[in-house]
């Protein structure tokens, strides 16, 4: 599954299984469940107009 990470936006290739993970650009440790909610808050502030991604 590939995902872009919030913070320097690397795409990694990972299973549904991995929970928590390092970044291979970055170093950031990254949360599954916590990047996804930044994901979707961001995803919902740009729909409404609100960022820039």
């Amino acid at each position: 599954m590939e995902r872009g990470l919030e913070l320097c936006r690397q795409v990694y290739n990972r299973t549904v299984a991995d929970m928590e993970w390092d970044c291979p650009n970055c170093n950031t440790k990254y949360d599954r469940d916590v990047n996804a909610a930044i994901n979707i808050k961001n995803f919902a502030l740009y729909k409404q107009k609100l960022i820039d991604i």
